[in-house]
């Protein structure tokens, strides 16, 4: 697992932030258990983007959305009843998802792989951003001389009998692609995946999951899912009902409520699209257990890099790159500039088979009314994300 020590300086960097967001954080939680939870997203232009986005709307719907979320949120609930539709799906109704969520969350979690020591030990989490590229934090693999003492495993999980599957393991390539940056700045690290160690599978049957600086992936009060390898156990996902509550001043960190643990260092924080919005890389406790309003706060408070941060940084650096890792990045830079927000079942996001991209957005399938519980659980296997032809 991750140093004590490193993680002591990764949490007090943390707390600095979260001490800014505290009014934020409380505002978020109240608008959560009042059942309003997207009016905690108090930049209009931000909510109106991602309401198009999230619920195929025109910019007039977005607007009534979300001025009926604005009243609800001012005591106007009864004004609000009358309206004849936006408050058809305020609050969590407007987290209709259709059956694919279930489909597309198990090929983003093939992805998905756990960082442990050559004798099997394990550090943390992480997943595949590109053609042998593999992304996790700073406090997790920080130098290319300490990458050395890692490999990735894939697979590490159970199936739908809750029998154990054979993991296919990887030792990384740093010097096909390094690139880092300190747990002061966006702690993550962009490292290439070197030659099979063990294991039945090849690399490209795992896929990969392109990033996206974007900024309509997400707005405060909405959901967040994510996949990990808690304390270094089999793989698991803490699903819906973990709400996004804060963002920082910097615009490189996003504050949000879920059950994580150590081990879960690296990985990837989705919204209902699975688009990838986060590096996950602290959690813990929240000090007040109360709020000013006297509602009860959430005893988990964590945080992740913005993924739309880390994108900007590595375009910004790679000019000043040594030659392997300029080359991939520059890679992976153009593959996520060409891929579709969207994706149906005809997209393939594997280097060998680019040609499948389609040439504009896929359009979103119906959607389900649905709603689930927050719950961990173990992943079984279907085939993977994006797999090789």
């Amino acid at each position: 697992m991750v140093d004590l020590e490193i993680f002591a300086q990764v949490e007090n960097i943390v707390r600095q932030r979260i001490k800014k967001t505290r009014a934020e954080i409380e505002a978020s939680l109240g608008h959560i258990a009042n059942g309003n939870p997207l009016a905690a997203e108090q930049t209009l232009s931000r909510r109106l983007d991602r309401l198009q986005v999230k619920a195929s709307l025109s910019r007039t719907e977005a607007e009534m959305i979300s001025a009926a979320i604005d009243m609800r949120s001012a005591g106007e609930r009864k004004a609000a009843a009358k309206q004849p539709g936006p408050e058809a799906i305020l609050g969590p109704t407007l987290d209709f998802i259709g059956v694919a969520f279930l489909e597309r969350g198990r090929r983003a979690a093939d992805a998905v792989g756990r960082v442990a020591f050559l004798n099997g030990n394990p550090q943390g989490s992480g997943f595949l951003v590109g053609p042998r590229l593999f992304l996790t934090n700073n406090h997790v693999i920080s130098s290319l001389a300490d990458s050395r003492r890692f490999q990735v495993q894939f697979d590490y999980e159970q199936d739908g009998a809750n029998a154990v599957r054979t993991p296919t393991t990887f030792l990384f390539d740093p010097e096909s692609c390094f690139v880092t940056d300190s747990i002061e700045g966006l702690d993550y690290t962009l490292i290439g995946v070197g030659e099979r160690r063990s294991g039945p599978k090849e690399l490209g049957e795992f896929g990969f999951i392109s990033l996206s600086d974007a900024r309509d992936k997400h707005m405060l009060g909405e959901i967040a899912n994510i996949v990990q390898h808690p304390d270094g156990r089999f793989k698991e996902l803490v699903l819906r009902e973990n709400r996004l509550v804060a963002r920082d001043e910097t615009v490189q960190v996003l504050h949000y409520v879920a059950d994580t643990e150590q081990g879960s260092s690296g990985s990837p924080v989705f919204n209902n699209e699975w688009e990838p919005i986060a590096l996950h890389h602290w959690a813990g406790p929240f000090h007040e257990v109360t709020g000013i309003g006297g509602y009860a706060l959430a005893r988990e408070i964590n945080e992740g890099i913005r993924i739309s941060a880390i994108v900007d940084h590595l375009g910004a650096r790679k000019s000043k790159l040594p030659g392997s890792s300029a080359s991939a990045v520059s890679q992976a830079l153009a593959i996520w500039a060409g891929m579709p927000r969207m994706m149906d079942e005809t997209v393939r996001l594997n280097a060998d088979i680019r040609e499948d991209v389609p040439d504009k957005p896929v359009q979103r399938p119906n959607r389900i009314a649905i709603r689930r519980r927050r719950d961990t659980m173990p992943m079984a296997r279907s085939p993977g994300l994006f797999p090789s032809k």
